[in-house]
């Protein structure tokens, strides 16, 4: 027998369709009800995730992509780089904030006008869930959205200037997407499923793992759900065909730096050999055990006592994953949205565990899938709840759950965020680095010429950065990776270098400036050299 994974309408649906059956929710009745809680939600995560934006400093992966887009803010030029950097939608979108801050000038821009990107998409999260209402039901979208709201992992990252958040933005919104058109085979959301699709390639080369996970989850669905009237329609393959018109149109824009790179779309599919060469190699210095995910999220305990976990959601879901599968009738929950969920998130757990290549925001693109189970799981416990009491008592515990959720979350994001014992921060720029940005600052101040004095810096690539977005604003600033590659070089007022390469510089350091030393990070050391006159300068400021 012929067979599909979802049963759908012949004709569209009417606005209780859109949000959800309400006779087993904790939110039926008034639709005014249930999108102010949501609004609520939205409003909550935003000033949370605003509230000291700037307060960590920039990690050297967001000042890398910061200085890229000040490139394209100030030159109108951007490049594909098959070879590092990901896609170009996060540059992009990030350009009218640039503009509103400081027009062409990149010296201007604020940690601020980068990180509200990742804010900005973070919390879309919430607004793309209602959408799914009748796919996850009302009580499932509440809690999915408290989740998303809160969760240590989601917060820190909707702070942190990276394609990672909108990647799990474009991925639901091609779920949300998919899954609207599958209820009224309207053609309009084939095409945005298309862009988001072409979105979706558009930041980062990880999408296919996504894409992968999805096209595992709906034929598994397939496979067992019962044949629907409607779903057949002659005109789905001339909307498929819109989506992928879409998705290309979305994917040439972008990679061709709107017509400017022609050879950009093709430089992103030879992307992927690159790629996976680094996903599997075991020399890159993000390689981590398989479990690195699993103990990431689900319980990591660091000196001091301190413990960084996911908590609650971890625990709705498992529920929501077996709750799925179960043959128990949810009024709420879509038997066949929860199982492409399941499976979708498990196929991503199972692939991102064994890629050796790892880094926490990668977890984000599951831990969101983790997130929609958990929604359906904490429903499913209120479901199963045969009486008042029952009720009463996993409402308890669930609220007893996000209060540790966000007491783990408030950690990861205030005080700790840029500790080293924080999973989150990942290699992550010290906080005492920002005593270097000061020195500089202070003696650019007593300097003749002030932002333009000369400042060097020597240094391998991976030890230079966040250096370039904090000297930004200084206008004579050259870098090199070695000594070897100094020729004629002018004696500069400061010379920011590490311990390793100081031997190797003009002896005339020693004798002419004093030295101090500053951490950039763990385990990463920068040895600032700054010349005598200046530093008595700077010294005569001080008494």
């Amino acid at each position: 027998m012929s067979r599909t994974w979802i049963k759908l309408p012949a004709t569209g649906s009417n606005l209780q369709d859109d949000y959800g059956e309400s006779g087993g929710s904790l939110f039926k009745g008034s639709n005014s009800l249930y999108l102010g809680v949501v609004a609520m939600i939205i409003v909550a995560a935003l000033f949370y995730r605003l509230k000291d934006l700037s307060d960590r400093p920039m990690h050297h992966d967001e000042a890398n992509q910061a200085v890229r887009c000040g490139i394209l803010q100030e030159t109108g030029v951007y490049k594909y780089d098959p070879l590092d950097h990901h896609g170009p939608s996060l540059y992009y979108l990030t350009l009218p904030f640039t503009w509103i801050t400081s027009g062409r000038d990149f010296s201007g821009t604020t940690i601020a006008t980068f990180r509200i990107v990742p804010v900005l998409f973070g919390v879309g999260l919430i607004l793309l869930l209602l959408p799914l209402t009748d796919a996850m039901g009302r009580t499932a979208v509440i809690l999915s959205a408290l989740l998303t709201a809160i969760s240590p992992g989601m917060v820190y990252y909707s702070r942190f200037f990276i394609q990672e958040k909108l990647l799990v933005f474009f991925s639901l919104a091609l779920i949300s997407s998919f899954w609207r058109y599958l209820k009224s085979g309207k053609a309009y959301l084939a095409v945005i499923a298309g862009l988001s699709a072409g979105m979706m390639y558009a930041t980062k080369e990880t999408c296919v793992i996504s894409w992968a996970a999805m096209t595992l989850g709906l034929m598994a669905v397939a496979a067992v759900m019962p044949r629907g009237d409607g779903v057949v329609r002659p005109s789905c393959v001339r909307h498929i065909l819109f989506a992928a018109v879409a998705a290309a149109v979305i994917v040439i824009l972008f990679f061709s730096s709107f017509f400017t790179n022609m050879a950009g779309p093709l430089d992103s599919i030879k992307a992927y050999s690159g790629y996976l060469g680094k996903g599997v190699s075991t020399d890159t210095g993000h390689t981590h055990p398989w479990d690195y995910y699993i103990t990431m999220l689900g319980w990591t305990k660091s000196s001091g006592g301190l413990v960084w976990t996911e908590g609650i959601i971890n625990i709705l879901a498992a529920v929501g994953f077996i709750g799925a599968f179960l043959p128990l009738n949810n009024r709420e929950t879509h038997k066949g949205f929860a199982r492409f969920i399941a499976i979708y998130t498990l196929a991503m757990i199972v692939v991102y565990s064994l890629l050796s290549y790892k880094t926490p925001w990668c977890a984000l693109s599951f831990l969101h899938g983790m997130i929609l189970l958990a929604g359906m799981g904490g429903a499913f416990l209120l479901g199963v709840g045969n009486n008042a009491f029952s009720k009463v008592i996993i409402i308890i515990l669930l609220l007893l759950g996000l209060v540790h959720l966000r007491t783990i979350s408030h950690r990861v994001n205030g005080r700790f965020a840029a500790d080293e014992r924080n999973p989150y921060a990942y290699v992550h720029t010290s906080r005492v680095f920002m005593k270097l940005v000061e020195r500089i600052e202070d003696l650019s101040s007593v300097h003749e010429s002030g932002k333009d004095m000369f400042i060097q810096v020597v240094a391998p690539p991976d030890k230079t950065w966040p250096l370039p977005w904090y000297l930004r604003d200084y206008s004579k600033v050259g870098y090199w990776t070695s000594p070897e590659e100094m020729v004629d070089v002018p004696e500069p007022a400061v010379l920011i270098t590490v311990p390793e390469y100081s031997e190797l510089l003009s002896t005339g350091i020693e004798n002419n400036y004093i030295s101090e030393y500053h951490s950039v990070r763990a385990e990463v050391l920068m040895s600032v050299y700054i010349r005598n006159d200046l530093w008595n300068e700077f010294m005569e400021t001080r008494k």
